[in-house]
């Protein structure tokens, strides 16, 4: 197995902020080729396991790869068409700081129409532009909210509101990511996991990637949902993030199992 640290970690160099997802795919096959220059290493049974962002990374970088035997994506963004999943975990993190229902509503309403601008516009001084008007727009209604709601939400002025990362590289990798086209053209077989308490990608992206996969004439999929486990795939309570450090356990040996059952069932040692 080969694991390597992101960009700017460890002994790897770069800058893991100002990478985009292409540069992380290409860092994904950079591995893929290094593993089939080994002479110890059997070229036909090389896979790929993505977890989160890293699921994303491997459904982009999967189809470039010819010979990939297998594809294993754990808690990974499928072809959803809105923002949904991603607006709800800002909007639960508000609330586990206390702010009300109204100023969660104000501040995701502003959140959501600044990712379809973002998404939708290629000229990133015009997304600036748009994303500002966004913000005055909004105006009015972030003045109905007392002080102590708009820190609770992080908005406590719309002049002096941080909004660079939405336009930094790795955050507008996120809201431009379609899964479908990438999904289509991936020919190895494929495992999709994600836990039942995950509050961070919700299970619907399970459907949505068997639907592209078999779009692309892919049937040679399984996908699972996972009773009891959160994002990280460790058995919760909650599934909260906030109760992940909270949780002894790594990840559950139920997950790790159908893991490698699945791999081990079609990838015989030879």
């Amino acid at each position: 197995m080969l694991r390597y640290d992101d960009r700017g970690v460890g002994r790897s160099t770069g800058d893991y902020d100002r990478a985009a997802f292409e540069e992380f795919k290409r860092d994904a096959l950079a591995g893929l080729d290094y593993l089939a220059q080994r002479q110890e290493i059997d070229t036909g049974q090389i896979g790929l396991i993505g977890h989160s962002e890293g699921g994303a990374i491997a459904i982009l970088a999967a189809p470039s790869s010819a010979d990939l035997a297998y594809l294993v994506l754990m808690a990974a963004p499928g072809p959803l068409s809105d923002f949904s999943g991603l607006v709800k975990q800002f909007a639960d993190s508000y609330r586990a700081n206390g702010a009300a229902e109204e100023a969660i509503s104000v501040k995701c309403r502003v959140l959501e129409e600044a990712f379809w601008v973002i998404r939708r516009e290629d000229d990133l001084s015009e997304a600036e532009s748009k994303v500002r008007q966004v913000l005055r727009d909004a105006e009015s209604d972030v003045a109905q909210l007392s002080e102590d709601q708009r820190r609770k939400v992080q908005l406590e002025s719309l002049d002096t509101f941080d909004f660079g990362w939405m336009l930094s590289p790795g955050f507008r990798s996120i809201l431009r990511y379609d899964a479908k086209e990438p999904l289509m053209k991936i020919k190895s077989r494929v495992l999709a996991l994600n836990g039942a308490k995950d509050a961070q990608m919700p299970a619907e992206n399970l459907t949505a990637i068997g639907a592209a996969l078999a779009a692309g004439g892919n049937h040679d999929y399984v996908s699972k949902e996972l009773p009891g486990l959160n994002h990280l795939f460790q058995t919760a309570t909650t599934g909260s993030p906030a109760e992940y450090t909270q949780i002894e356990e790594t990840m559950s040996p139920t997950a790790l199992n159908i893991v490698s059952d699945w791999i081990l069932k079609k990838t015989p040692a030879r």
